[in-house]
């Protein structure tokens, strides 16, 4: 899964939004590090900004890392001051759907299991040309 986020990484451009959707363990935060470290250089540690909402990592591009999973409802976004990183970066999003309807994404990434050792994987780009993307 990281390196499908590495890979992901080269075709995303600042502004971008990215939602990552699946279930628990299904690799999201994984793919989000590849993204991460692919975009930013950061080697330590990455992980889910499960509690404190956003991470935020600087680099040739900055990439800020949202969790929403302990959202109660889709207006609670607005109360974290997520439009103040729109254009300053790549925005990944875990849990968007606890945000439905709030979010214009760039690219959806939806993440299923088949079976205890492989995932799959679709990727949409909803706003451009992914030319410079393939698996």
């Amino acid at each position: 899964m990281e390196e499908v986020g590495e890979r992901l990484a080269i075709s995303l451009q600042k502004g971008d939004i990215v939602l990552l959707r699946g279930r628990f363990g299904s690799g999201k935060t994984t793919l989000a590090r590849g993204i991460i470290r692919a975009l930013t250089g950061h080697r330590t540690e990455i992980t889910s900004p499960s509690f404190v909402i956003v991470n935020e990592y600087e680099g040739m591009v900055p990439v800020f890392h949202f969790d929403l999973y302990r959202f109660a409802s889709s207006k609670e976004i607005s109360t974290i001051g997520y439009e103040e990183y729109f254009g300053k970066g790549v925005i990944l999003i875990e849990w968007p759907e606890r945000a439905e309807g709030r979010i214009s994404a760039s690219v959806e990434v939806d993440i299923t299991y088949e079976d205890e050792s492989s995932r799959r994987v679709i990727i949409q780009f909803l706003k451009r040309d992914p030319t410079a993307f393939s698996v």
